[in-house]
């Protein structure tokens, strides 16, 4: 029991650092080449980011309603990567740069679920 709240915590903990640097990443961009030209350490925090959320849902046996709201941060990241240009780029910016702090609301929930427990 007690390594299934450590787990919980590791879980939350990586997610919530990946969460944020993905979203502080997205949050300043302003260009369009910014979002046209991921570098590589985006996407393989993208990588990571969605590894670590299945192994923690095979891992904990849990899920919760807000589990899959990470869907609409990772989508917000490749949408606009794809199908900006000059006429809409003010839209895709801000789908970018708000769109990306739907990944960090799962991690708050787990966090708020862990504080309940305790």
């Amino acid at each position: 029991m007690l390594a299934k709240k450590v787990l919980e915590v590791l879980f939350t903990l990586v997610l919530f650092g990946i969460g944020g640097l993905l979203s502080a990443h997205f949050i300043a961009i302003t260009s369009i080449v910014e979002i046209q030209f991921l570098p590589i350490y985006i996407m393989v925090l993208c990588l990571c980011y969605v590894i670590v959320q299945i192994v923690k849902r095979y891992a904990l046996n849990n899920q919760n309603w807000w589990d899959w709201l990470y869907y609409i941060g990772l989508l917000s990241i490749m949408v606009p990567a794809y199908m900006i240009n000059e006429e809409n780029s003010t839209l895709f910016i801000g789908l970018a740069n708000y769109g990306t702090l739907f990944l960090l609301i799962p991690v708050i929930g787990d966090a708020l679920q862990i504080f309940q427990k305790k």
